[in-house]
């Protein structure tokens, strides 16, 4: 195996969640653990056919995502292995995801819990920012940390595997806890998106409690969160609540993940950087990008960007109250970036200095961005019908989904310019109307 093989590794045990990074799939398991005594199982909640049938949907869904940041994905799993055990490397081009058989069985492991890990594991291929430091300089920065992946698979990951899966979403409705539909509640108000939360942290109460069986810990509850404050984001695993905490946060989170980027991966100043920090807040719920829900839980995160340089960008001012009507059908999600200046306007939302998604609905639905200076601004919105985060285009080039700009302007043959699709935000709040089009 080339220097550049390496990999974090998702082990269960008694001692708990191990991340080992090696150079061979022959040292996959430190020595410690392939020593140590594994549980006595009792039924297990999948078999081999459910078992292969998760991992071939996940790999269908990310294939094509993997493909757009120039890897190959490969999500395998070793259903006869009886070790407990999940992974991700990146080596010569090739983005894997390995698991086994041994923790698909352990009984406290539902099949969304499963499907929960695998999502994990991809967070440490595209989670981005914060990052776990490389094992050598020739490896370089490829993995998001622990705590991040936990974030990625909730916030982004598990709504893009379930997100139209609406009859298995209204089941997890019927067996939710108090504790889980309180917390979605308070944030979700349209029933999907109720449904989907508390399918989500379903699976994070299945992942959370095998996690504290194996390391005979008392199990962690949503209502009981980690009180730690760390000095400097950690790279290592977090305790189980503080893991639960991070999970509960990603699930609550509506701003929207720009499935295009790796936040911080490429950003000036380095993957360590304020920069790439500033890259995953606008990708992401924290208090620069403006959110007071779905924060990293500082049990394990620490923020660099903080109030007050909020405050210098995005000072009091008015909000945008944005109706996007003329929408066909109710599939997907309505995407919106709101920018204050050409540059990436209309299709770059990195450049945006907002962006947001709403569930769709036919007819006409609604967002409010939070608080922005009263200016000028061009905003583009787009009907993404089948969640994977762009405009579709059929023959030469033309669009097959609806989109929109502001002040509507009328389409020849391209998009307006910032000029045209300019209008002034001011006062409290300022009503848009965007009508889509559709060829």
């Amino acid at each position: 195996m080339g220097p550049r093989s390496k990999i974090l590794t998702f082990v269960f045990t008694l001692m708990g969640f191990v991340a080992a990074p090696v150079s061979a799939p022959a040292a996959f398991l430190p020595p410690e653990v392939l020593a140590a005594a594994l549980p006595n199982f009792g039924p297990a909640n999948m078999g081999e056919p459910e078992f292969r049938q998760i991992l071939t949907e996940i790999q269908r869904a990310y294939a094509p995502i993997v493909s757009s940041h120039g890897g190959r994905l490969s999500i395998t799993g070793d259903w006869n292995s009886n070790t407990l055990n999940a992974g991700a490397r990146q080596i010569f081009g090739n983005w894997q995801v390995q698991i086994t058989g041994g923790l698909a069985r352990v009984p406290e492991l539902t099949p969304d819990g499963f499907a929960l890990i695998l999502c994990h594991e991809l967070g440490h291929h595209l989670g981005g920012f914060a990052w776990a430091p490389p094992d050598s300089p020739i490896s370089g920065v490829w993995a998001a940390t622990e705590g991040q992946s936990d974030y990625f698979a909730t916030h982004v990951c598990t709504r893009k595997i379930w997100g139209n899966d609406s009859a298995k979403n209204a089941e997890a409705r019927t067996v939710s806890s108090t504790e889980v539909i309180t917390a979605c509640d308070a944030v979700w108000t349209r029933v999907e998106e109720q449904n989907l939360c508390y399918r989500v942290l379903n699976a994070v109460q299945s992942m959370t409690l095998t996690m504290s069986k194996l390391m005979n810990k008392p199990a962690p509850a949503f209502s009981t969160p980690d009180p730690a404050v760390v000095n400097d984001t950690l790279t290592a695993h977090p305790a189980v609540q503080c893991r639960m905490d991070t999970s509960l946060q990603g699930a609550i989170c509506p701003a929207l993940f720009n499935e295009g980027l790796i936040p911080g991966k490429n950003a000036s100043g380095g993957a360590f950087g304020v920069e790439a920090e500033r890259e995953a807040s606008n990708n992401s719920c924290t208090v620069y990008s403006k959110y007071s829900v779905g924060l990293r839980p500082a049990c394990w995160y620490k923020a660099r960007l903080t109030s007050p340089s909020v405050s210098s960008i995005f000072p009091a001012g008015t909000k945008a109250k944005i109706n996007v009507t003329q929408l066909k059908n109710a599939n997907g999600h309505v995407l919106v970036s709101v920018f204050d200046g050409p540059t990436g306007f209309p299709d770059n939302p990195n450049q945006a200095v907002w962006i947001g998604r709403v569930r769709a609905r036919s007819g006409q639905t609604s967002l409010t961005t939070p608080e922005l200076p009263e200016g000028e601004y061009a905003i583009s919105t787009i009907h993404d019908e089948n969640d994977n985060q762009k405009l579709d285009t059929g023959a030469f080039g033309i669009p097959t989904e609806g989109f929109g700009f502001s002040n509507n302007p009328a389409i020849r043959t391209g998009p307006p310019s910032f000029s045209e699709a300019k209008i002034r935000l001011s006062g409290p709040r300022t009503d848009v109307q965007i009508n889509l089009k559709h060829f």
